[in-house]
């Protein structure tokens, strides 16, 4: 009889240790995976649009004979940074 008390004894402390272990482990996983923030659209669409539309004003520039390529891209940053506003 004494025999299988230990036994029973020991179950418990080895389920118990188990279920320990586990959630020790489960706190760990959760606070151990990363988070991302996105970033705000309207920021990736104005980069969208300076990217492309400042692509153009500098072949425009380029192939202008008229036109100052530097002189060009100042107006086009100023007339940009008055519409993000």
């Amino acid at each position: 009889m004494k025999k299988f008390n230990k036994s029973k004894k020991s179950q418990f402390y080895l389920i118990s240790a188990a279920i320990i272990i586990f959630i020790i482990l489960s706190l760990t996983a959760v606070s151990n995976y990363a988070t991302v923030k996105k970033q705000p659209e309207k920021i990736l669409q104005l980069s969208d649009v300076l990217k492309t539309e400042g692509q153009y004003v500098l072949e425009n520039a380029q192939y202008n004979p008229n036109l100052n390529v530097e002189q060009t891209i100042k107006e086009y940053l100023k007339l940009f940074s008055r519409y993000i506003q």
